[in-house]
C-alpha cells in the first residue's frame, strides 16, 4: 500500500568554499511523518523539472528531516522531491518539487585596473 507524505521541502543554499566545480551545497529540510512505522525518506534529485527516476533514489536511506546535497551543477537548475518508506519498503508518492537555479561559478578575473598615477612625492 502507498503511503501519502505531507511534506513542504526547503532549499537553503550555503556556499561551499573548497568545493571547486562544486561550489553550491543545498541543505533540504521537510516536515516529519509521523507514522509509527516510519523507516526513513528517499530524496530524488534530478537537473530535469519533474523527471524522476524513482528506481534510483539519489539518496536512499535518510533517517532525518533534513540533508545536504552536494552533486549540484554550477549554472543549471537542479530539482528535488522526497517520499517516505515504511518497516515493510512501502513507499509513499512523492512530495512537492523544489528547484533551484544555481548561479554560474565566477572563474573570469576582474578587468585590469587603469588610470595609474603618481599623486604625490615627498
Amino acid at each position: 500500500m502507498t503511503r501519502r507524505i505531507v511534506s513542504t521541502l526547503i532549499a537553503v543554499l550555503y556556499l561551499c568554499v573548497s568545493c571547486p566545480g562544486y561550489s553550491w551545497v543545498v541543505t533540504l529540510g521537510w516536515d516529519a511523518n509521523l507514522e509509527t512505522d516510519l523507516a526513513g525518506y528517499r530524496l530524488y534529485q534530478t537537473s530535469t523539472q519533474g523527471v524522476y527516476d524513482y528506481e534510483f533514489p539519489s539518496y536512499p536511506d535518510i533517517a532525518e528531516t533534513e540533508t545536504t546535497t552536494t552533486a549540484i551543477v554550477p549554472d543549471g537548475q537542479t530539482c528535488w522531491t522526497l517520499t517516505a518508506f515504511d518497516l515493510a519498503n512501502n513507499e509513499s508518492g512523492p512530495s512537492n518539487e523544489v528547484c533551484v537555479m544555481l548561479p554560474q561559478d565566477d572563474i573570469y578575473p576582474p578587468g585590469q585596473p587603469s588610470g595609474l598615477n603618481i599623486l604625490d612625492i615627498q
